[in-house]
C-alpha cells in the first residue's frame, strides 16, 4: 500500500493565509502569505493556482484584509515589514497589484514586545499595531486634501503595563475598539 501525499505549494514558506474577495465582489480568493512576498491565488477543488505575486521590500512581519472605505465590495490587503513599512495594496480584475496607501508606523519608545508584531483589523477600515511592550499604534487612512492621495494617520496609546497580545473581540472588531481603547 502507497501513500501519496500533495500539496500545491510548500508548507514551510507560507506565513499566513487571507480569504477574502480580492479581485471581485463575485469571486473569492486566497491570498498565501510568505516572509517576503504575498501570492494572490484561484482555488477550486482540483487546485490551488497562483495568478499574480507580489514583491515586498523587507521582510513581512503582519499582514490583514481590510477595506479602503467602509462601503467597498472588494478587500484590500495590508502588510506591515520589519522596518514597520505599512503597505495596502489593491487588486484589479486581471490581478495585477496596486499600491493604494504606503508609509511608516512610528516606532515608538519602549523596548521591543516580547511576542513580536501583532496586527488586527478593525471593522476592516482600521488596523491596531503592537510592537513595543507597552504601547500599540491605532492605524487608520482617508485621503489627504492636499494631494487627493491616501495618506495613513497614526495614534499611538501608550500603557504602563504590559501588554501581551491585541485581538478582536468579535468578527467587526467593534468591542475591541470602543470598550478598550475609546476609538471608534
Amino acid at each position: 500500500m502507497s501513500v501519496y501525499f500533495g500539496t500545491a505549494i510548500q508548507p514551510t514558506g507560507i506565513k499566513s493565509i487571507l480569504y477574502g474577495n480580492f479581485i471581485s465582489a463575485e469571486r473569492q480568493n486566497l491570498i498565501l502569505v510568505r516572509s517576503n512576498r504575498l501570492d494572490l491565488c484561484e482555488y477550486n477543488d482540483k487546485c490551488i493556482k497562483v495568478i499574480h505575486e507580489v514583491s515586498a521590500k523587507g521582510k513581512i512581519v503582519g499582514c490583514v484584509k481590510v477595506k479602503l472605505n467602509a462601503n467597498d465590495s472588494k478587500d484590500c490587503v495590508a502588510f506591515l515589514t520589519t522596518k514597520l513599512q505599512l503597505v495596502i495594496y489593491s487588486f484589479d480584475e486581471n490581478g495585477n497589484a496596486e499600491i493604494r496607501v504606503m508609509g511608516t508606523i512610528e516606532k515608538g519608545i519602549g523596548n521591543d514586545s516580547n511576542t513580536g508584531v501583532l496586527m488586527v483589523a478593525l471593522k476592516k477600515n482600521a488596523i491596531v499595531v503592537h510592537c513595543k511592550s507597552s504601547s500599540i499604534e491605532y492605524v487608520t487612512w482617508e485621503q489627504s486634501a492636499d494631494t487627493k492621495k491616501m495618506v495613513f494617520v497614526t495614534k499611538q496609546y501608550r500603557r504602563y503595563a504590559f501588554i501581551a497580545g491585541i485581538a478582536a473581540l468579535d468578527t467587526e472588531g467593534m468591542y475591541l475598539g470602543e470598550s478598550y481603547f475609546g476609538l471608534l
